[in-house]
């Protein structure tokens, strides 16, 4: 479009170049007044560098015979600028200047001001250009390229569940605070990132845009309220903040999980995201190697048969810069102590503590005699001898052998829905999972063949489902994304919300093995298709709902509708 203006405006000034060359007087008879005009191909915004105190405007003129001087007249909102309020022409000239003044230290940075000229004499305009110029001045903050950083996308996760993917982005360091960075065109439809993934319903900037990260201070990374880039079909362009503090540590920025937020217009100024924790701007030059760490899981007892030894069985797990780690068995639990984890590693690490070391990972029995409670603690090394992140893991043990486990009981067990209609026993099954602790509930709402992955605590008796679906677990926790159509029409969707938002599902586990209660609420709500907006809270499991052991699942006509219509959402990755 911009080609094809210049085109244009080259023709009209030819056309008239020729005619003059035929006759000059017909063509200052064939003008009505003096043609003065602003340019089309003026810049819209006018950028000005630090100091600089004024700006200097071109406007033309196609009939230069005479000399001429006409009114100016301007808006100007911000008070700042002293505008002109004339042009003047000498005779035979075709261009003037105008000069628009101000105070360079009254200005502040990165704010665009909006002005507007317009000639006051309409009888010498031109349809050949502008006789009013609309444009913005502005003092963008001066950075400087460092090149390509990497960055890990975990934003757009809260909308999509996209995978947690690493590409080059273009980062930038502020001239006047260097604490102060920002990425370029993160989700501009040329980026990486849309070479990665296509949308149906929502689109990149096509214009260069900014994200910028403060970093001034190292332990307190914020982000402001800004455009993120990105426009979801119907709801708007989304903007980005942060709600708790990132880190910037050895050219590498972080935000703990759902430590950003995005406002979607139409549906929330406050939409966790980075719901796993994995947003990372490594610099370029620094370097993402992971810290040493290693988890550890108490699997049970062991009786030596040969030596009548009695062992707790340990399961250690290393990261991949992990190459040993040393524990030690303390006695009480102290998972949630921060104060004594930290006394015992250190005594772990120093060597005054003793301890037992591992190379690899994988099972390790460890001789215990005496019942109790108690907590194994693990400190992780490297290489190079450093430590990592302290690991620990709570257990109860019977030295002598006997089941100091409470084991849960799998099968049918039935639970209470509230709705409308008073509601209805839900079926649900329990089976065992992958896992030593974990287990799969199934039947949730009737929505089967849907089974959430929930881990079992032995210590506290519960069983904790994220929201994580077998089969889907690259996903991640599903509470609040759509799990099935409610019609063919596909206006409509349900999704289960835990504790009304994204919280953990817990649920209780009697002394005898069986569930024994949700000690969370759980919802199914809908939501339109269309705009995001919630429809209505159709079905609650309450807080505190006991379940049932023993019940028969059977197949409803709400079992197999939801399972149809599973069938056409869930599994096509909505």
């Amino acid at each position: 479009m911009k080609t094809l203006k210049n085109i244009f405006y080259f023709l009209a000034a030819a056309s008239l170049v020729g005619f003059t060359s035929c006759s000059d007087d017909d063509a200052t008879t064939s003008l009505k007044g003096a043609q003065i005009f602003f340019s089309t191909e003026s810049p819209s915004t006018v950028e000005i560098e630090k100091g600089q105190s004024s700006v200097q405007l071109s406007i033309e003129r196609m009939n230069a015979t005479e000399a001429i001087s006409v009114p100016l007249y301007s808006t100007d909102e911000s008070g700042l600028f002293s505008m002109p309020t004339e042009v003047s022409f000498n005779a035979g000239e075709t261009s003037a200047k105008v000069t628009v003044n101000f105070s360079f230290d009254a200005l502040t940075t990165d704010v665009s001001y909006p002005l507007q000229i317009t000639i006051g004499d309409t009888e010498n305009t031109s349809p050949y250009g502008l006789s009013s110029y609309s444009f913005n001045i502005i003092y963008p903050a001066p950075y400087t390229s460092l090149g390509s950083a990497q960055y890990t996308e975990d934003l757009l996760t809260a909308v999509y569940g996209i995978g947690n993917d690493t590409f080059p982005i273009e980062i930038q360091q502020s001239d006047e605070n260097p604490g102060v960075y920002r990425l370029k065109n993160l989700y501009n439809v040329n980026s990486p990132f849309f070479q990665l993934y296509s949308f149906s319903d929502g689109s990149g900037t096509t214009s260069d845009y900014y994200i910028t990260i403060d970093c001034s201070d190292p332990e307190a990374v914020t982000i402001a309220k800004q455009p993120l880039g990105f426009t979801l079909e119907g709801m708007g362009e989304l903007s980005l903040y942060s709600t708790a503090p990132g880190s910037f540590k050895d050219g590498v920025i972080t935000f703990p999980k759902e430590g950003l937020s995005l406002v979607i217009p139409t549906i929330s100024d406050n939409y966790p995201t980075n719901a796993s924790g994995l947003f990372k701007v490594v610099l370029p030059g620094a370097s993402d190697v992971a810290a040493p760490a290693v988890t550890v899981a108490y699997l049970g007892s062991f009786i030596d048969g040969s030596s009548a030894t009695t062992n707790a069985v340990f399961s250690f797990t290393l990261n991949e810069t992990a190459t040993s780690y040393k524990f030690a068995v303390v006695e009480g639990n102290i998972t949630k102590d921060e104060a004594a984890l930290t006394v015992t590693a250190g005594k772990i690490v120093d060597g005054s503590l003793e301890s037992t070391e591992g190379t690899a990972s994988g099972n390790v029995l460890h001789p215990l005699t005496v019942s109790g409670t108690f907590t194994v603690v693990a400190v992780p090394f490297n290489a190079e001898g450093e430590s990592g992140a302290t690991a620990a893991a709570s257990f109860i043990y019977s030295a002598e052998g006997a089941p100091e486990l409470v084991k849960v009981q799998t099968g049918n067990y039935s639970v209470h829905v509230a709705n409308a209609e008073n509601g209805y026993d839900c079926a649900l099954t329990l089976t065992a999972g992958d896992g030593a602790n974990e287990f799969l509930l199934d039947g949730l709402f009737e929505f089967t063949d849907c089974p959430f992955v929930g881990v079992y605590d032995p210590v506290e008796l519960s069983i904790t489902f994220d929201g994580t679906i077998k089969g889907l677990e690259s996903k991640g926790p599903m509470w609040g994304y759509g799990l099935a159509y409610t019609d063919e029409s596909k206006s409509e969707m349900l999704a289960m919300l835990s504790n009304q938002r994204t919280d953990p599902c817990v649920v209780s586990v009697n002394e005898d093995g069986t569930l024994n209660a949700f000690t969370t609420s759980l919802q199914l709500i809908g939501f339109s298709t269309k705009d995001g907006s919630i429809t209505g809270l159709y079905e609650q499991i309450e807080a505190n709902t006991t379940i049932t052991k023993g019940a028969e699942s059977g197949t409803t006509a709400r079992i197999a509708s939801r399972r149809v219509q599973l069938s056409t959402a869930l599994r096509a990755n909505f």
